[in-house]
């Protein structure tokens, strides 16, 4: 969507808005959707994947 309108993208944008997708079939399924999880997982830096879960990454 970004980059179809010439919006630059970032690492952050795009987790946030994985994260907001991920809150949005949470709760029209109430399931836990692995797919997205891990796509949450790939960009997240160390700091991100902290902050989210409070652990650090190895």
């Amino acid at each position: 969507m970004f980059a179809g309108n010439g919006a630059e993208t970032n690492r952050a944008q795009l987790v946030y808005q994985l994260k907001r997708l991920y809150w949005q079939i949470m709760v029209a399924t109430e399931e836990h959707h692995t797919g997205i999880l891990l796509a949450i997982g790939q960009p997240e830096t160390a700091e991100m994947y902290q902050e989210r879960t409070g652990k650090r990454r190895e």
